[in-house]
């Protein structure tokens, strides 16, 4: 059993920031204690402050270096914060993502958090919205997993930087180096990044204070972060961090602690920041991540504060903190995206480091581009804490997300000697080289011979004492054995710049003075700077893409797969007009037997043209010519991608966790190009229409083998609402035809009930079955006949029998006699059948639409693949809630034929 608690642990800028503690009845070690192994603070002024060694962060965009903190996307340079001794970019810039305070959700046992790092924020390109999912386990694991996704390609490559001591976290170096140590690597993906806290203080300069006080100096800890190569973004051969519109990142880690016991999380009060409260939420029986050894002694294991203020103030070294956009450096702080420089916050010399100085969520923030959303959810499940960053971003950008918490086994106040006693391994046979200033060059260096040869157990007193800067590298992960994250990389740190023996040092937890090697990091992350190699595993977030970092086994279930032949495909790209100054775009695919222009105001298909039995060639959706009418005119929402919520709400209103929220906008929507897709991505604000949560919603569109496929994807940082669909109106007899055309058309709809409905058009919540009554669409029908019983057919949903099933299900097959017929298919339960009565009656004024022509009432259909309407206030509908580290996913495809005679049979896609 676990318990999740919540409590405040402090304010800032005006902000509760919140403290999740996990517990569990887990063991002790041999002398009955419980200890803390992780190197960290015991408030948030700490954290805020001082944690310049990223103690337990999320590291990102990118953790790690991004050489000169510059890199190039599509022949755009982006120049990043060069935080990292002036030159490079590191973990995520100046402000990345350990320098802010996540939106929090907790679900079950699990918390996820989320945050938007907005389009140029540390110079990275696209919005990206991160969900972090922490979860501690029975089994004693603690899991992390990541999903992001961007609105322009952009650069990802997340982890955490936790600095471990299983001597406890205040054990120091001496500690350290008696841990065992082993890293599975032998190839250049996944990787690892191993690192020793070589630069937390030396001995001559003064320790960080961390939790209970204790003094952090370097190889204190060590941290394992799990990630893709170190620069990937400049190395051709390395994993990509590269994430594009259109595509989720994922990365999963997973902390594994042999004690099978009960966690318990709590939530309280920790401190306050800029009149905010900071909550602290732990899953463990006392502050931080604690643990017991083998004789029950039950010890804080991570390195940290006591109190928010010096987290705030006093943690330059990052104990415990979340860092991004991107973690570790970034070369020069510069980067290159779309062949646009950004330039990053310095704050690592000439280098960019681990996000910046003050965050990562805004667009241009620490000079990375693009909104982003993200949340990191944590949670502890089986003795294991799980971490899951997601992120999306509304415009390309980088991002390498990761935690840097300080470990110590021996326990967070052990230092040096209890880090010296660890045994470690590590599963990489390649670490990325670097230069002097820990900056990757883009070579993966073979381990074997080498002190960085951890594949077998190895004590880390005894492979550090032959250089004391050891560890501060990237491990490339081995795709083999058991897999504990989804990064390709991971940063061991051995804390060696926490303050030196001689000097003062850092006061964490309980007075704890921390030291050099007083911990470790295991910092799961794409390659450091990957950004600055392209065969580094890819850092860059696209609008579509959710960014994805878990701590935890990674099970990877692949979204269905369709197998069509293949035509060529001309896709085109011209401006349809301007809208405030800003140029709406017209895409157009161009195949032998169809045409497809969509538009990026509203997301809107704009004309279909597709042959008939003779060869004639016709448009076959309703739309206007021109942009003026669709901003002025389109009522009906003609083509539109509809949302937040398609279809009706029921007193236009509805509540999440009992809060009311009043809803009564078609925008200019981002676009981006790859390949034959065309991705529109857009960033809904919370509040916006009235509903709660940033949203980034990605809508694909791609046209192939004479079909549209249209893939919505959209992560929240907020509860909220989401049901989105497209309201094209087809007459496959021309979108002139009019309501004779209509009437014409066969259908069949693979429907056994509907949902009932008022008088108004609000589902009543029961379900009705077709058969015996005009919605029986089971067997082809001719809509003449059926809507001749009743003018008001059809605005109606229909529940798709065959929902549940993997894959895509038949929804419904329309045919009309010049041979054309457009078949629907989708993963939605439900599809709202709509004839066009509100369009303008005979005797009223038509709506011009293209070419001049009148549309009238019952001029065309619409089939729209959706949730149940109204399904918020039906707890027996499919639930239309979408859940911070959730990812909602709608697929329909609308493929047009023409039959000589008959027609083919329905097939599945």
């Amino acid at each position: 059993m676990v318990y999740l608690t919540e409590q405040e642990f402090g304010v800032w800028n005006d902000e509760v920031v919140k403290k999740y503690t996990w517990r569990t009845d887990s063991g002790f070690n041999r002398d009955g204690n419980l200890s803390d192994v992780v190197l960290g603070f015991d408030d948030l002024d700490s954290y805020v402050n001082r944690n310049t060694d990223n103690f337990g962060c999320v590291v990102g965009r990118v953790a790690n270096r991004i050489a000169d903190g510059t890199f190039q996307l599509d022949g755009r340079t982006y120049s990043l914060a060069r935080n990292w001794r002036g030159i490079h970019h590191l973990h995520g810039g100046t402000t990345g993502f350990d320098k802010v305070n996540w939106n929090s959700v907790v679900s079950g046992n699990k918390v996820i958090f989320s945050r938007v790092s907005k389009d140029g924020e540390e110079g990275y390109p696209g919005d990206l919205l991160i969900n972090i999912t922490y979860e501690v386990t029975d089994e004693d694991t603690w899991c992390i997993e990541y999903r992001g996704v961007t609105t322009e390609k952009t650069l990802v490559n997340l982890t955490n930087h936790s600095y471990f001591n299983l001597a406890g976290h205040e054990t120091g170096a001496q500690e350290l180096y008696n841990h065992i140590i082993n890293i599975n690597a032998d190839n250049d993906q996944p990787s690892i990044t191993f690192y020793t806290g070589n630069f937390l203080p030396s001995d001559d300069l003064p320790a960080i204070p961390g939790k209970y006080g204790v003094s952090y100096s370097r190889h204190s800890g060590l941290c394992l972060e799990a990630q893709k190569c170190i620069d990937a973004i400049h190395h051709p051969n390395f994993p990509s961090i590269v994430l594009k519109p259109g595509e989720v990142y994922t990365q999963k880690t997973e902390y594994r602690f042999d004690i099978p016991n009960m966690v318990h999380l709590a939530e309280q009060h920790f401190g306050t920041f800029n009149n905010e409260p900071v909550r602290k939420f732990t899953w463990s029986t006392d502050t931080g991540f604690s643990v017991p050894a083998k004789n029950g002694e039950i010890k804080d294991v991570v390195l940290g504060f006591d109190t928010i203020e010096d987290y705030v103030t006093k943690n330059a070294r990052f104990f415990g903190s979340t860092i991004g956009r991107c973690a570790n450096r970034i070369r020069g702080g510069t980067f290159q995206l779309d062949g646009v420089t950004y330039h990053l916050a310095k704050n690592n010399g000439e280098n960019h480091l681990h996000g910046g100085i003050v965050g990562f969520n805004k667009d241009g923030e620490e000079g990375y581009p693009g909104d982003m959303i993200a949340n990191v959810i944590y949670e502890v499940v089986d003795n294991s804490l799980l971490v899951e960053f997601l992120a999306v971003t509304h415009k390309k950008t980088i991002i390498n997300m990761t935690n840097h918490s300080y470990f110590n086994l021996a326990g967070h106040d052990a230092g040096a000697d209890g880090l010296y006693d660890h045994i470690i391994t590590v599963n990489a046979d390649r670490v990325t080289e670097t230069s002097a200033d820990n900056i990757p060059t883009g070579r993966l260096l073979k381990v074997g011979g080498t002190p960085f040869d951890l594949r077998a157990p190895v004590r880390l007193g005894d492979v550090m004492v032959l250089h004391e800067r050891l560890f501060d590298h990237n491990f490339c992960v081995s795709p083999t054995g058991e897999v504990y994250s989804n990064q390709p990389g991971v940063q061991v740190y051995t804390s060696y710049f926490l303050p030196a023996p001689q000097d003062q040092p850092i006061v964490g937890k309980q007075g704890t003075p921390y030291h050099r090697h007083a911990a470790f990091c295991l910092e799961t992350q794409v390659y450091p700077d990957a950004v600055n190699h392209p065969h580094f595993p890819t850092v860059i977030l696209k609008p579509g893409d959710v960014y994805r970092h878990k701590f935890s086994v990674f099970v990877i279930n692949p979204l269905p797969c369709y197998t069509l032949r293949f035509k060529m495909v001309h896709l085109t790209d011209e401006e349809f007009g301007k809208l405030q100054g800003e140029s709406v775009r017209r895409f157009t695919w161009r195949a032998e037997n169809i045409s497809v222009s969509v538009i990026s105001y509203g997301a809107i298909i704009q004309s279909i043209r597709v042959p008939d039995k003779n060869g004639v060639t016709y448009d076959v959706v309703l739309g206007f010519d021109d942009l003026e009418s669709y901003v002025n005119r389109n009522e009906p929402h003609l083509g539109g991608t509809i949302g937040r919520c398609a279809n009706r709400i029921g007193g236009a209103s509805f509540k999440i966790d009992g809060t009311t929220y009043q809803v009564p906008k078609n925008v200019n929507w981002k676009s981006t190009v790859d390949g034959n897709k065309v991705i529109f991505s857009y960033l809904s604000k919370d509040g916006e229409e009235g509903y709660p949560g940033n949203l980034i919603t990605n809508v694909t569109y791609e046209v192939k083998d004479n079909a549209i496929y249209i893939d919505f994807v959209s992560i929240t940082d907020k509860k909220t609402v989401v049901n989105l669909t497209n309201h094209s109106y087809f007459n496959l007899a021309g979108h002139d035809a009019g309501a004779q055309g209509l009437f014409d058309h066969v259908i069949s709809i693979n429907a056994d009930k509907i949902t009932e409905t008022t008088s108004e058009s609000i589902p009543t919540g029961r379900l009705l079955d077709v058969g015996g009554t005009p919605f029986d669409l089971r067997t082809p029908t001719r809509l003449g006949d059926v809507m001749a019983k009743d003018e008001l057919l059809f605005d109606d949903n229909f529940c798709v029998s065959t929902f549940g099933c993997t894959g895509l299900n038949f929804i419904s097959r329309v045919s009309h006699p010049n041979g054309r017929y457009l078949e629907v298919y989708s993963n939605q339960p439900g599809v709202q059948l709509y004839t066009s009565y509100y369009l303008p009656a005979p005797e009223e004024a038509a709506l011009i639409g293209k070419g001049g022509v009148g549309y009238r009432r019952h001029g065309a259909f619409c089939l729209e693949t959706q949730n149940y309407p109204d399904a918020v206030h039906h707890r027996d509908f499919p639930d239309a809630v979408l859940k911070p580290g959730d990812i909602y996913t709608h697929k329909v495809v609308f493929k047009f034929g023409v039959a000589k005679s008959g027609g083919p049979q329905v097939t599945n896609v």
